[in-house]
């Protein structure tokens, strides 16, 4: 029997209760800026992202400090390593886009759903898959109906005679139909059994199944009893069939991205004196600005280069031609690139047979007939945005710019509600970790800036790409 969701989600968020906990202060010194700044406050599953990133940030830091013969260079390190840590990770539009599940090693392990038959129904044995993050196959029809469909029956037989329990009962009498060999089974309403059309061949009992019946000749070895019939699913005690929901684990390897920065002492000094900046706080911004919007761009570009639909729809894009109709107005024109997109997000839900799209990732062009479009409504304030973000919403999805895909492509993309459900998992485990600053005997200032995290599609089928032609 497996878990629920439900017990499934407690399960996770209740593991990172206690790291929540720790770092609760740091938490809501977030929530209190993403507030200000008109921003919804982080939720839950953010939240025990963050604090589990906060605590792999610290337990570096410490080993840094511990392995450090340079202890009076280290204050800055210490001082602006979690700051970052905190105003970088919230800010990543992975957490809108794709499931995120840091990890506490280099060699980690992300999590995905698994339904499966808990019953024996419905030509389905125990243990076959529903549904996961992979795919849906779902039952044939009859799985949780009061029918039971070409369901295959163990028997005995002794002579002529077999012997056989229906799995799903009370049986509604006169609903029963068998077949074994060429040989027809059906009960006459009365608990009888008909035989090739000779009546009174045997019996069934319709509350316990218990069925027996005399055939013309033993059966064949190769012969398999198959049945048709309707149970009552309104008595008490009665058969239900099961659904089982698992969680199942798979590898995951953090690779890293690193940049330096190299700074002046004399410029330091000036920026301090004349400004009173901290020339080291402004540099371990951008560098952790630079790495947020790096991993952003890697994991869209990872999206639109593994949408399935560039393999599965005769290894093309879907493309929309932004020329303008003779008669009809550009803005009413561009309007119907929304029917491109209910394409692309009917065939995501065609693919996956769970999933429809529910945001679209675009670049510049495609960008541009959006916002001209009649019924696009803009974020309320996007300025100052580095990389990609969230420009508005149309249609029903939400648009995200990216000004790293080429101009003219767009993506259409699935990202449920609960913690596991997305075709792309990003699996950070050190979000910015810094080396000491050093100034050299030339004064010149360095610092190393690093991010390790793993990736990986895990159903790229929740993904379907295009693009725009001929616009001028």
């Amino acid at each position: 029997m497996g878990i629920n969701l439900q017990e499934a989600t407690s399960k996770y968020l209740m593991e990172g209760s206690p790291v929540i906990a720790k770092w609760g202060k740091k938490l809501t010194e977030v929530n209190s800026i993403m507030q200000e700044e008109g921003r919804r406050p982080l939720n839950l599953e953010q939240q025990v992202a963050l604090a589990k990133l906060l605590e792999n940030t610290k337990n570096r830091i410490n080993y840094d400090l511990k392995e450090s013969t340079q202890n009076t260079m280290v204050g800055p390190y210490k001082r602006y390593a979690l700051d970052i840590v905190a105003s970088m990770v919230p800010n990543l539009i992975a957490f809108d886009l794709v499931n995120v599940q840091p990890i506490e090693n280099k060699m980690g392990i992300i999590n995905y759903v698994k339904y499966s038959a808990g019953s024996q129904r419905d030509g389905h044995k125990v243990g076959d898959e529903f549904a996961t993050t992979f795919n849906y196959t779902g039952s044939n029809k009859h799985y949780t109906s009061q029918d039971v469909e070409n369901e295959p029956i163990v028997f005995n037989t002794t002579g002529n005679d077999i012997e056989f329990v229906l799995p799903w009962k009370p049986v509604k009498s006169g609903s029963l139909k068998l077949t074994i060999g060429t040989t027809t089974i059906e009960d006459d309403g009365a608990g009888k059994l008909v035989v090739n059309g000779t009546t009174d061949k045997g019996t069934i009992n319709y509350i316990t199944g218990i069925a027996k019946a005399t055939l013309t000749a033993p059966p064949a070895g190769e012969d398999v009893l198959i049945g048709n019939w309707t149970f009552n699913n309104e008595y008490a005690p009665v058969d239900v069939p099961e659904i089982d929901l698992s969680i199942v684990s798979i590898p995951v390897l953090a690779r890293s991205r690193k940049l330096k920065a190299l700074w002046s002492f004399d410029s330091a000094y000036e920026m301090q004196k004349e400004y009173g900046q901290d020339l080291n706080g402004l540099l371990a911004a951008q560098a952790a600005a630079e790495i947020a919007h790096e991993i952003d761009v890697e994991i869209l570009s990872d999206l639109y280069s593994g949408a399935y639909n560039q393999s599965a729809m005769g290894g093309g894009l879907i493309t929309w031609d932004a020329t303008l109709p003779i008669g009809v107005p550009q803005n009413h024109h561009f309007e119907t690139l929304k029917t491109v997109f209910n394409r692309a997000s009917n065939q995501i839900f065609q693919n996956t047979k769970r999933a429809m799209g529910n945001f679209v990732v675009v670049g510049t062009n495609v960008a541009t007939v959006i916002e001209s479009a009649l019924s696009y409504t803009g974020a309320v304030d996007n300025a100052g945005v580095v990389g990609p973000y969230l420009m508005g919403t149309w249609g029903g999805y939400k648009i995200y710019k990216n000004p790293f895909f080429a101009p003219d492509q767009w993506l259409v993309g699935y990202k449920g509600n609960s913690l596991f459900d997305a075709g792309y998992c990003y699996a950070p485990y050190m979000p910015v970790a810094t080396t000491q600053m050093l100034m050299m005997a030339d004064f010149q200032g360095q610092q190393g800036w690093a991010t390790s995290y793993g990736k990986t599609m895990l159903n790229n089928k929740m993904y379907v790409a295009g693009n725009i032609t001929g616009l001028v």
